[in-house]
């Protein structure tokens, strides 16, 4: 059970995970096509690069889409957080991948 649900989250947005996972579909469609199929691998880069950046939580449509001044610049700062740690995430698990063995 996700507790979360329970509480009707639609509305709910962690902007760093967007970040992150809109970045890295551009590092896929750009550079490597070949990563879009090894979802385990994709992951654990979202995983170590979210573990690395602040939480950025929104619920206002407006805060997502039309952010203030203050928050487009906190917004700004957390971007260029993501792709400071997005390129370290990324040498780290290409340098250790998982085993066929290490799968749930």
């Amino acid at each position: 059970m996700h507790y979360k649900n329970l509480f009707g989250n639609e509305e709910l947005e962690n902007l760093s995970e967007e970040l992150v996972f809109r970045e890295l579909y551009k590092i896929i469609e750009r550079d490597r096509p070949d990563w879009g199929n090894n979802m385990d691998m994709l992951l654990d880069i979202a995983a170590i690069t979210l573990n690395r950046v602040p939480a950025k939580y929104v619920t206002r449509f407006v805060e997502k889409h039309l952010p203030r001044e203050h928050h487009q610049e906190e917004r700004l700062a957390l971007h260029a957080q993501v792709m400071e740690e997005l390129p370290k995430a990324i040498e780290c698990v290409v340098a250790r991948p998982r085993r066929p063995e290490d799968r749930d």
